[in-house]
């Protein structure tokens, strides 16, 4: 599920850690932040790169998931998925940008107008499962709106869970 609100993603993901209180399926909620190495590669490249990341996060959540932008990054809530299937997602996703970004280079190689976009994906794991044995996943016993907004704005780099250094093709035409 899309949410083009993140308030709605945040009720949706509310409903869902009230469901893991009672029947312990699990919830694992994965975030991508995007950093720039460039202030001016930010401003002009910033929602194209959140876009096309989106678009191929849709392309890999299951139909039960959810998935929502706040600020510069994406959430996806990864609903009845243990952290350790989670890494896996992660993985998978991961392998596929890397994948899409290879091909662009063989695609626009001669392109006068492509420009290479120095980007920092940091992946940050949360979960509300208790026994979790990966490192860096960030764990919260019960899930309130805005003790997770506070958590979310105050996220820190030792808290990554992964760290991806990646340099995105853009072409521009003129």
């Amino acid at each position: 599920m899309i949410f083009e609100d993140f308030n709605d993603f945040l009720k949706d993901t509310e409903v869902e850690a009230e469901r893991y209180k009672r029947y312990r399926t699990p919830l694992t909620i994965v975030v991508f932040s995007i950093k720039f190495n460039s202030k001016d590669w930010e401003i002009n490249y910033l929602h194209k790169i959140m876009f096309d990341l989106r678009v191929k996060l849709e392309q890999k959540i299951r139909k039960t998931d959810s998935i929502s932008r706040y600020r510069n990054s994406l959430f996806v809530s990864l609903k009845n998925l243990a952290v350790d299937k989670s890494v896996g997602f992660i993985n998978r996703f991961f392998e596929s940008i890397d994948k899409d970004i290879k091909e662009s280079y063989k695609k626009f190689i001669n392109e006068r107008e492509m420009v290479l976009v120095d980007v920092i994906i940091n992946v940050y794991l949360i979960s509300l499962s208790e026994n979790v044995e990966e490192k860096n996943v960030i764990f919260i016993s019960d899930f309130n709106v805005n003790s997770f907004l506070e958590l979310i704005n105050s996220i820190d780099d030792e808290k990554v869970f992964e760290k991806w250094d990646l340099r995105i093709p853009i072409v521009e035409r003129i």
